[in-house]
Formats: C-alpha cells, sequence, structure tokens
C-alpha cells in the first residue's frame, strides 16, 4: 500500500517517487535489484510475519553509519510494460520449495 491506496491503485510515477523518498530496508521493506532464491526467502518471511513490500528492480545502497541500506534512485531497471510482472512473480514464489 502507498499514500493510503492499495498497490493495484498505484503507478510508475508513484513508484519513482517513493524510491527518491530515500526509505531504508526494514522488516517490512526490502529492495532487490534482481530476482534470486533470496527474493523467495524474503517473500517467505514476509508472509509469515507481517507482511512487507519487497521492491524489484531497485539496486541497494549501503548506508554504513545506519547500517541499512537505501535504494540507489541512479540505478532502477524501469517499467516493462510487455511483461506481466505480477504473473512472474506469484508463479516463481509459488513453484519455489517450500523451505527456500
Amino acid at each position: 500500500m502507498y499514500e493510503g491506496r492499495p498497490l493495484h491503485e498505484t503507478g510508475w510515477e508513484d513508484l519513482k517517487a517513493f524510491l527518491e523518498e530515500g526509505r531504508p530496508e526494514g522488516t517490512r521493506l526490502d529492495y532487490k535489484r534482481k530476482w534470486g532464491q533470496d527474493v523467495v526467502r524474503d517473500a517467505f518471511a514476509m508472509a509469515n510475519t507481517s507482511g512487507g513490500d519487497l521492491i524489484l528492480g531497485v539496486k541497494e545502497v549501503e548506508d554504513r553509519r545506519a547500517k541499512t541500506h537505501a535504494p540507489d534512485t541512479t540505478d532502477i531497471l524501469g517499467e516493462d510494460s510487455s511483461k506481466d510482472w505480477k504473473t512472474i512473480v506469484e508463479g516463481k514464489v509459488r513453484g519455489a520449495p517450500d523451505r527456500p
């Protein structure tokens, strides 16, 4: 959910604005540059706790003083309307082993 709106009501400009805020990762927010087994692991972890947001296609920048990661707004993969990302991610998570 972003600004009180369900995710399906948000668009590319909303995502860019969110990333430009520079919110650091935490227990309910994680950035991933590309798909990997850690995405499945993190999705399961969020689903088994209080939920959260996993944002794919965003490089992380380490903040050593805060000991956390924030989005690198200069390196975002961008919107690819030719792919149905929701279907792709759901298929990968559902097809993953029970214990990543």
